[in-house]
C-alpha cells in the first residue's frame, strides 16, 4: 500500500472520531487506537469502562477464551484480563497462531496489516502463510523496538536530572 493510501485512511479515521488530535484520560494520543464510537476513550480504557472488573463470570468466560489465568499484552505491560484480546499473527486467513495484545496494540497491530501487499489466488499458500507470519511479526517487532526506544530516552533525561545530596549519599 502506497503512502497516499495509508494517509487516506488516517484521515477517514481522523473524520470518523471527529478530531486531528486524540487523547484519552490515560495519556494514548495514536489515532489508530480510537474507535469512531469510543471517543475520548482509546479501546483499553473503553473496554475498562464497559465491563465490570468484578464481572466473575465475565473474567472466566474472557479467561477461558485466551487460555490462561494471567493475560497479558505480549507488547507492552498491560494486564487487565479487559483488555487482552487474541491477535492472528498471520492474518486470519492464514494462520491459527495468535498472539495476546491489549485492545490498543491489536488496533496499532491491524491497521499495519491492512498495508501489506495482497496475494493472488493462485499464490503459494505456505509461502503466502509464511510471508503474512513475518511481516506481521516484524510490525510487532517494530513497535516494540520504539518503545523501547522511549523508555531509553525517559531513562537518559532521569540519569541527567540534578541527584539531591541525600540520595548520593545512600548509594
Amino acid at each position: 500500500m502506497n503512502n497516499f493510501e495509508k494517509e487516506r485512511r488516517k484521515q477517514r479515521r481522523f473524520e470518523q472520531i471527529g478530531t486531528n488530535n486524540p487523547r484519552c484520560q490515560c495519556g494514548e494520543t495514536d489515532w489508530r487506537c480510537f474507535e469512531a464510537t469510543k471517543i475520548p476513550h482509546c479501546a483499553n480504557c473503553c473496554l475498562k469502562s464497559t465491563i465490570d472488573a468484578n464481572n466473575e463470570q465475565a473474567k472466566q468466560r474472557r479467561l477461558k477464551k485466551l487460555g490462561t489465568n494471567n493475560p497479558g499484552c505480549c507488547m507492552c505491560s498491560e494486564t487487565d484480563w479487559r483488555c487482552i484480546e487474541e491477535h492472528h499473527v498471520g492474518r486470519r486467513k492464514h494462520d491459527p497462531m495468535t498472539a495476546q495484545l491489549c485492545a490498543n496494540d491489536h488496533l496499532r497491530v491491524t491497521d499495519m496489516q491492512n498495508d501489506h501487499p495482497m496475494s493472488n489466488e493462485d499464490a503459494d499458500q505456505l509461502l503466502v502463510r509464511i510471508s503474512n507470519f513475518l511481516r506481521n511479526l516484524a510490525e510487532m517487532l517494530r513497535l516494540v523496538a520504539q518503545r523501547l526506544i522511549e523508555f531509553a530516552d525517559v531513562l537518559l533525561e532521569r540519569a541527567q536530572m540534578p541527584v539531591s545530596p541525600t540520595k548520593r549519599s545512600t548509594s
